[in-house]
């Protein structure tokens, strides 16, 4: 007996993604979650002026390392290729000054 094979298109990877953000148990399985605080800390560390810097979070998921860098008052913008979630991110940090936005990514050719 095979196991079915799956061909792994963006758009399955998105809805993959989509649904594993959409489940609050699995928020501690992402990379943002588990070391964003630490990412964070090591930039200020080795960019002296990152106060005056524009950063971007390539992958940006639900925003968890985006929110780390606002918590600091540090520019940030991001860019996924999952259109919910830059739905979310954009509409979770719309109000704070210091977010720039994320823009969808179509996985080559540059943001939509």
């Amino acid at each position: 007996m095979n196991p079915k094979q799956i061909e792994w298109t963006s758009e399955k990877c998105n809805r993959l993604y989509d649904y594993a953000a959409s489940k609050p148990k699995n928020i501690s399985n992402f990379f943002g979650y588990q070391v964003g605080e630490a990412i964070v800390h090591f930039c200020e560390y080795f960019v002296p002026d990152i106060k005056n810097c524009n950063v971007l979070d390539y992958g940006c998921g639900m925003g968890h390392l985006i929110s780390q860098f606002l918590k600091k008052n540090i520019n940030i913008s991001g860019i996924d290729m999952s259109p919910g979630e830059v739905k979310y991110v954009n509409d979770t940090f719309v109000t704070n000054p210091k977010f720039h936005g994320a823009k969808l990514f179509d996985g080559g050719g540059g943001a939509v």
